[in-house]
């Protein structure tokens, strides 16, 4: 109670009867007592059925990536299409099938090629070895035998030191041992006469010498094989900077545009009428490109049929 002034001067306190509230509360906790294990149980069930749904697809997924082994990696998973993050992860893992199924294939066609190779010197060697086995051959066959088998083993020798250039490119194994160079004298040793060298006496660029002088020989004694007698080799070099622009020009038979971006591949010969002695075995533009690569740089080529080509390698 309050006075006049407003201030309290009193308080009135009464009972009620409790005793419903408290069945009530009670009839609850009853309730919930008897309820709570029926609905733990149907959360438990209900939340394993929503778990089971959602890991579905992964499961299907690992099935499907247990098929998978190294001689099905044409094989691809299933995709949902449904834009979210598994199908994001199933589109990933297909790319990199993908990738490492092209990986698979070019080292069985590159083992494959390299064994038709090396199976051609080895036989001319043991066909030698048996001429010679015969105590009666003649001399000069005897002499043509060993000339044969002497000829065999430096082409074996070759590949396999080409082969094994490759790996270590590719295993990034190669040592790069960078000097500084006067152009125009280096090269000179690797330009034959009928090329023309048109490089500035003044002009230097630091790299590696041996790889340098590796893959201009290719690249020159590549265009020389291609141009006839009439017609003209010549290698330029300019410097941007620390940037070196170097090109082999030739005026020979040209490269066909469908075998233009294959030359790089190893042991690929767009003509293959063309006998090992005249068109190689595929092996030097591969060779030139690990070069290129290890050197920093990279290698182009551009051509024409009846005009030409133009190897052009930039270094930094």
């Amino acid at each position: 109670m309050r006075d006049r002034q407003g201030e309290i001067v009193g308080a009135v306190q009464t009972a009620i009867p409790t005793g419903q509230t408290q069945a009530t509360l009670d009839s609850v906790t009853y309730s919930l007592v008897l309820l709570l294990p029926a609905l733990c149980l149907v959360a438990g069930l209900g939340g394993l059925w929503l778990t089971s749904r959602a890991l579905a697809p992964i499961r299907q997924l690992t099935e499907a990536a247990s098929q998978i082994e190294a001689e099905k990696l044409s094989e691809r998973l299933p995709e949902s299409g449904g834009g979210d993050e598994l199908d994001h992860l199933t589109k990933m893992l297909n790319r990199s099938l993908g990738r490492l199924d092209d990986a698979f294939t070019r080292q069985k066609q590159f083992t494959a090629h390299a064994s038709h190779e090396l199976r051609t010197p080895l036989a001319t060697i043991k066909t030698a070895l048996g001429l010679l086995r015969h105590p009666d051959i003649p001399p000069a066959l005897r002499d043509e035998a060993i000339a044969s088998a002497d000829d065999a083993t430096d082409r074996a020798n070759r590949l396999i030191g080409d082969l094994l250039f490759l790996a270590r490119s590719q295993n990034g194994a190669l040592p790069v041992r960078r000097t500084s160079l006067k152009l125009a004298e280096t090269l000179r040793a690797v330009v034959p006469a009928p090329a023309t060298l048109e490089i500035s006496p003044t002009l230097s660029f630091t790299t590696d010498r041996d790889l340098l002088l590796r893959l201009v020989s290719n690249l020159v004694s590549n265009a020389l094989r291609h141009t006839p007698p009439e017609g003209k080799v010549a290698v330029h070099a300019t410097r941007n900077g620390d940037t070196l622009t170097l090109t082999v020009t030739d005026t020979g038979a040209g490269i066909a545009p469908e075998h233009l971006e294959k030359l790089g591949q190893p042991f690929y010969r767009p003509d293959t009428a063309r006998t090992r002695d005249d068109g190689g075995i595929g092996l030097g533009l591969s060779l030139c490109h690990a070069i290129a690569a290890a050197l920093g740089g990279t290698l182009t080529l551009q051509s024409e049929l009846g005009k030409g080509t133009t190897a052009t390698v930039t270094l930094g």
